[in-house]
């Protein structure tokens, strides 16, 4: 069953009891609005998790990262688990992209 879920977000259940979520990105400026719209409580009591997604190797990054968390868990009133996820480039591809993008 292919259910639609807020903000583009899909989740797939199979027969065998797993499930697959795809979720969708929000930048900062689709969590103020989140954060400042009457109907945040009920966004995030509907979310199961949140999860914050910033480039290890970017302290500025993990900053901007721990202070929406802060924001998005005292207006879920502390019910909504929230997890921090570094991203990482191991294998050097992130300047590929950059010189290619140049």
């Amino acid at each position: 069953m292919l259910a639609r879920l807020r903000n583009s977000t899909y989740l797939d259940s199979f027969a065998d009891g797993s499930a697959l979520l795809i979720m969708r990105e929000w930048d900062e400026g689709d969590a103020a609005a989140l954060l400042e719209s009457p109907a945040v409580a009920d966004t995030l009591v509907a979310a199961d998790v949140a999860a914050f997604v910033f480039d290890g190797s970017d302290a500025h990054s993990l900053r901007t990262a721990q202070r929406l968390l802060l924001r998005i868990a005292t207006a879920a009133g502390d019910s909504l688990p929230c997890v921090l996820v570094a991203t990482k480039d191991d294998a050097g591809m992130s300047q590929v992209r950059i010189a290619d993008a140049a």
